[in-house]
């Protein structure tokens, strides 16, 4: 995500966390450091329960942050809410299962924790701007 980097930033040689780390608003370097591993704390769980709904409270929690600011700070951080994160995720495990597996698109879109095959299709055209059954048809075709 190195669009994230300032050009200041980039010439100043910092890597990306230490960039991501002065953006966070804090006063002292080790509680922005601190906030930071608390994010990655938040992010790492998002990865790991994906294709469940897992909220905003209980993703916080996992930060030790309370909702509001783990929101705040995950959007600087990162550049995008934890929902929106969550969403890029499933909809990128989505693109591979439907080029590298036979399951049908409900099934893929449920196993990814969307309520039904209609929010999934709607979501994932928005998204890709094809529908999944022709995304999974051009690659094939490709």
């Amino acid at each position: 995500m190195i669009s994230n980097i300032s050009p200041e930033s980039a010439a100043g040689g910092l890597t990306l966390d230490e960039a991501i780390i002065n953006r966070l608003p804090a006063v002292r370097a080790a509680t922005r450091a601190e906030l930071y591993r608390r994010l990655l704390r938040g992010r790492a769980f998002l990865e790991a329960n994906y294709a469940l709904s897992a909220d905003l409270n209980a993703t916080a929690r996992v930060a030790c942050l309370s909702p509001f600011h783990f929101l705040r700070l995950f959007k600087v951080a990162f550049g995008r809410t934890p929902h929106q994160y969550l969403t890029d995720l499933r909809l990128a495990v989505a693109r591979k299962r439907l080029l590298e597996t036979g399951q049908s698109v409900g099934e893929i879109g449920l196993s990814l924790g969307f309520e039904n095959v209609n929010s999934f299709g709607r979501l994932f055209r928005r998204h890709e701007g094809i529908t999944p059954q022709n995304f999974r048809r051009l690659s094939v075709l490709s």
